[in-house]
């Protein structure tokens, strides 16, 4: 492989990833209604903190 093809190949990838960020894949439907909803790799899932004893005995009080 020559370095001119190696540069057109890497070209026309760079040229589908940038088709592909201009016009992502569409929510896609399944058969029984359910969206399908393809989530962002750079969300980082935190966990909600669930309160101690002392915040359950002040909610009490109140």
């Amino acid at each position: 492989m020559t370095a001119e093809e190696f540069l057109a190949e890497v070209d026309a990838h760079r040229v589908a990833r940038e088709k592909e960020r201009l016009n992502p894949k569409p929510v896609s439907q399944s058969k029984s209604g359910v969206r399908v909803y393809y989530l962002d790799p750079t969300l980082v899932y935190t966990p909600k903190r669930r309160p101690g004893p002392e915040e359950l005995a002040d909610k009490v009080k109140l």
